[in-house]
């Protein structure tokens, strides 16, 4: 009974964090979540597509005809193994990757060098918006290419 009551109130302790943490930004959180979709599938379409088609392709390939079915061709594209395995891939790397630069961010020399590249970064799109907007930054000639600049980099 003293699990019951552990975990009831390990859920509950959950809940009122989740809820005081989301309360009053539950708009961009759901924006945030639509915007992660809509990235997520273009992003897998483009990216996991070719290979998941490719690895059903191959399971189909080795059954007879005569013995093909409906049943046969869901199960060759459950690729159960192949998602869940890319899933906790990810999961690892991006762990990994938040571990590695919650330690870094604690430099403050690195507070300057990731301020520093940001800057660099918005120098960049800047001068390709003035570029399209009619602005020669980057002094390519016109419809030659690339300028100096962008080859350089």
């Amino acid at each position: 009974m003293d699990q019951v009551i552990f975990l009831e109130s390990l859920l509950l302790s959950g809940i009122s964090q989740c809820s005081a943490a989301i309360d009053g930004s539950e708009g961009l959180l759901f924006a945030l979540l639509m915007a992660g979709f809509a990235g997520g599938a273009t992003h897998c379409i483009g990216m996991c597509g070719p290979f998941v088609i490719s690895q059903v392709q191959s399971r189909l390939e080795i059954i007879p005809v005569d013995k093909m079915s409906e049943f046969r061709r869901l199960t060759g594209g459950a690729l159960v193994p192949y998602h869940l395995g890319r899933a906790t891939t990810y999961m690892a790397l991006g762990g990994i990757a938040a571990l590695a630069s919650q330690q870094l961010m604690k430099l403050d020399t690195l507070k300057w060098l990731a301020a520093a590249l940001l800057a660099l970064a918005a120098l960049f799109f800047l001068g390709y918006a003035l570029q399209n907007l009619g602005l020669n930054v980057f002094k390519g000639k016109p419809g030659r290419g690339e300028g100096a600049l962008a080859r350089a980099w």
